[in-house]
């Protein structure tokens, strides 16, 4: 009778929680859904469009994070009528999964009360995806790849290997805490074991995705392509004028120092360190302390405390899409603990922390959600990629001004192509005409000449065409000045303002034969 008792009031925790993510996961759709961002979401909505149109990664469009978290969102775009809302509906998923993912993790390596408090830890501290960004993809299979570890069933290592080569396919910069982590690991399960079969089952795992991922590359010849696109990560360093090692050095140095004195204003972070600092004693513990040693332990940790390399800019998103893995190790630890008390002041900080947090910084510290009109905004079903979108009215006012000089451009001017040059891609998918850029936007944070790396014959291309007054061009006031070539005979045809942190005014050029036809 006892046994039935528990089995009951574990599933009312798993109903409990299972609800708590829906109701989480129904606020953050609303909150994306309410947010215009032309930089990061169109950047990601274009290439879900792009594969939709035939296009190929690296060659035809600017793909920096991952094939395969693109083309898991062209797939829900796809069954949404090519509506942006279709990556969202991915990026929520995908971090809730991953929140339960780990909250059952807990639950294995502890009791039922770690999952609850697991749950409420992550979503507390992070509680709305940030950006619909691949790191959440990936992210789900990391939890994935922990979860299904086991190394009594050789077919269980062999996926659980397959999704870590899956998380690399979705956010390609994970290959470099992931591959040095499956290699210490292969080295644990064959010293472990010393049977080859099993080694070998956890090695291909890895191995196949990737191999099929190579595969693609080749048959498209695009390999050159995506292996200059291995750049990005330096690139990056560059254009932020910084080095590696200064990076790495501010983020300890953060997490060290500052972290402490910045709790009433950065409260998420100080769950981050404790995840981190249990992860480090637990894995020193695991591989000196221990005479039979707990290699899925060992596998979280070293994921954990490895994982810190794609977050170095200490980004919250990030934090939570890395080292959070690592959670499951404190409930772990503290379950082993003797001293009961002391394992209450752990879970007790934790809470309250995370209580905190979420009291104060409901939208997870995230400044554009902060900002978001709630009262103001409303939804347009005239335009089919917004559907679902709720915005104020300035934003639909600039997208049915720009569809409208689009089209009367279009119907008017004998021109085939549009040249982007604003930090705005959601251009590209209102517009009726064909792009010949590879990257979607032009920022000015990161150098107007940081795409090109990626385009070496895009001045030519658009000279070309600017000569045969075969394209217009949308672009910034500071923008413009990236085209080496002479722009005498273009008009402007209008500029539409727009607001997105400031104001910005884009400037619609067109050849002296297309601005006499719409005008007269």
């Amino acid at each position: 009778m006892k046994i039935k008792t528990v089995k009951i009031s574990n599933k009312f925790y798993f109903i409990f929680i299972t609800f708590l993510l829906i109701l989480f996961a129904h606020r953050s759709l609303s909150y994306l859904s309410h947010i215009y961002d032309g930089g990061h979401h169109g950047s990601l909505f274009q290439n879900a469009l792009e594969i939709l149109n035939g296009k190929l990664p690296y060659k035809d469009y600017f793909s920096q994070y991952g094939h395969f978290n693109d083309l898991i969102n062209s797939l829900t775009v796809y069954v949404f009528n090519k509506d942006i809302f279709g990556i969202y509906i991915n990026t929520t998923l995908f971090y809730f999964l991953s929140v339960f993912i780990l909250g059952y993790v807990s639950f294995k390596l502890s009791n039922i009360y770690s999952f609850f408090f697991a749950v409420l830890i992550l979503i507390f501290n992070h509680p709305i995806p940030e950006y619909p960004w691949p790191n959440y993809s990936a992210f789900l299979f990391l939890t994935l790849s922990v979860l299904i570890f086991n190394l009594k069933n050789n077919y269980q290592l062999f996926v659980s290997s397959f999704f870590l080569g899956i998380s690399i396919l979705c956010r390609e910069n994970f290959y470099i805490f992931i591959i040095p982590s499956w290699i210490f690991l292969s080295f644990l399960i064959y010293i472990r074991y010393r049977e080859l079969i099993k080694l070998s089952y956890f090695l291909f795992g890895l191995i196949v995705p990737i191999s099929i991922f190579f595969i693609f590359l080749n048959l498209n010849n695009i390999f050159d392509e995506w292996l200059r696109f291995q750049m990005l990560p330096f690139l990056y360093v560059d254009a932020y004028d910084t080095t590696l090692t200064s990076l790495i050095k501010n983020f300890f140095i953060f997490f060290s120092t500052e972290v402490i004195f910045n709790l009433v204003e950065k409260p998420q972070y100080l769950s981050i360190l404790l995840i981190y600092l249990f992860n480090a004693f637990v894995l020193f513990e695991e591989i000196f302390l221990k005479k039979i040693k707990n290699i899925k332990v060992i596998f979280i940790c070293t994921l954990c405390l490895s994982s810190f390399i794609v977050s170095i800019n200490y980004e919250i998103f990030r934090l939570y899409t890395s080292i959070s893995l690592g959670l499951p190790i404190i409930f772990y630890r503290l379950h082993l603990n003797k001293f009961k008390d002391t394992a209450f002041i752990y879970i007790f900080i934790l809470i309250f922390i995370s209580i905190y947090s979420f009291a104060y910084y409901p939208s997870g510290n995230v400044k554009f959600f902060k900002n978001i009109n709630f009262d103001h905004s409303y939804k347009n079903k005239e335009i089919q990629y917004f559907k679902n979108q709720k915005w104020t009215s300035d934003k639909w006012n600039f997208t049915k001004n720009f569809q409208t000089t689009d089209s009367k451009i279009f119907n008017r001017c004998n021109i085939e192509y549009i040249l982007n040059l604003t930090p705005n891609a959601f251009i590209l998918a209102l517009s009726n005409f064909s792009r010949v850029q590879n990257s979607h936007i032009f920022n000015d944070h990161l150098g107007l000449e940081f795409p090109l790396f990626f385009q070496s014959d895009f001045n030519k291309k658009i000279n070309k065409l600017i000569i045969q007054e075969n394209i217009y061009i949308v672009t910034t006031a500071n923008n413009i000045k990236i085209l080496k070539t002479n722009l005498n005979q273009y008009f402007e045809l209008e500029s539409i303002s727009f607001y997105e942190g400031k104001e910005f005014h884009y400037k619609i050029l067109v050849p002296k034969d297309c601005y006499q036809k719409i005008i007269d």
